[in-house]
């Protein structure tokens, strides 16, 4: 009898420690809710620790304060077991679409003068032509119109 690949074993412990764990998420709904849903919160349980993956700065910092009201929902829904909240940045993400593209926003036409008006009144010419560039861009065309 040949012994069982080893690979097998250790791909469930690897997953243990990065399912989500989904009945946590349902006591936490009320908290944390919309970010699971749109894929910028994983929530895993690793022991007594509950890792909350976030995938920007901002939802680190907001889940860093709502760790102790994260722990009293966790006991009032039956969860004592939870001790400590762990808030980490990940980029990984539950969700699988594309970022959006980010398009520049127009520039309105009294700045556009303002910009062609201080580059006739600026010495120095390389600031003058960054001056007159940028009051001459446009929107980037990101191929992704409709219509």
């Amino acid at each position: 009898m040949t012994p069982p690949r080893i690979g097998r074993y250790i791909r469930a412990a690897w997953q243990s420690h990065v399912t989500p764990d989904r009945a946590l998420e349902r006591a936490l709904a009320g908290l944390v809710g919309t970010h699971v849903a749109s894929g910028r919160l994983q929530l895993v349980r690793h022991d007594t620790t509950l890792v909350a993956v976030c995938r920007d700065r901002a939802l680190c910092t907001e889940m860093r304060f709502q760790q102790r009201e994260i722990l009293k929902t966790l006991q009032a829904a039956g969860y004592p077991e939870v001790e400590r909240v762990r808030v980490a940045l990940g980029g990984a993400a539950r969700s699988t679409e594309p970022d959006p593209v980010r398009s520049r926003p127009p520039i309105p036409d009294s700045a556009r003068q303002t910009l062609e008006q201080t580059a006739g009144e600026v010495d120095d010419p390389r600031l003058a032509g960054a001056l007159r560039r940028l009051a001459r861009a446009r929107p980037r065309d990101t191929g992704n119109d409709k219509g």
